[in-house]
């Protein structure tokens, strides 16, 4: 997948966003792990289509030896390296610009399980059309952490499917943006 990743200061980017109604190319979702490295170095990303694909299974992945992990910063606790990723192109229709929400967290990732499915089901109805959305933000106290803001993804509408195909690209070629900092 190519496009912008929505996730440095993805609050002011949500909220931005939420003006916007954006194209959910739900079909050309991927789901996988990720693992971050070293300070500096690049995520090692592993994901695959997730209608039609075979996204990686924990197991396939190495880094199996627990005392090996490195401990979390926020529990002070090992934690796996590999950590589950979801990503789903949403495309600006006034624009053209694709731009890939990308989340690793409990409550993103099922956000996107939510988007999906009501997409899928979306699909069954009316094969021919792409759901249209609102990227919001929502959230909830916690009583840890405070107030925890959560995406939320709002259907204002529905657009003919568009010739664009599947993205044939690596996530190493994903992640090759330049960064201007």
């Amino acid at each position: 997948m190519s496009g912008t990743s929505v996730n440095k200061d993805r609050v002011r980017r949500i909220d931005a966003l939420s003006l916007t109604q954006l194209v959910c190319h739900w079909d050309q979702a991927r789901a996988g792990l990720q693992r971050f490295g070293q300070e500096g170095e690049r995520p090692d990303v592993r994901v695959d289509l997730v209608f039609g694909g075979s996204p990686p299974t924990r197991g396939e992945l190495g880094d199996n030896d627990e005392s090996e992990w490195p401990i979390s910063k926020m529990t002070g606790k090992k934690e796996d390296p590999w950590r589950r990723v979801m990503m789903v192109p949403l495309e600006n229709p006034e624009t053209g610009e694709i731009l890939i929400f990308s989340t690793m967290s409990k409550t993103g990732l099922r956000a996107v399980a939510n988007l999906l499915h009501q997409a899928a089901r979306m699909m069954q109805k009316e094969p021919d059309k792409l759901p249209v959305i609102k990227l919001r933000a929502g959230g909830y106290n916690d009583k840890r952490y405070g107030w925890i803001r959560i995406p939320a993804f709002e259907f204002v509408g529905k657009t003919p499917r568009t010739d664009i195909a599947a993205i044939a690209t690596t996530p190493a070629a994903d992640l090759n943006d330049e960064i201007p900092w």
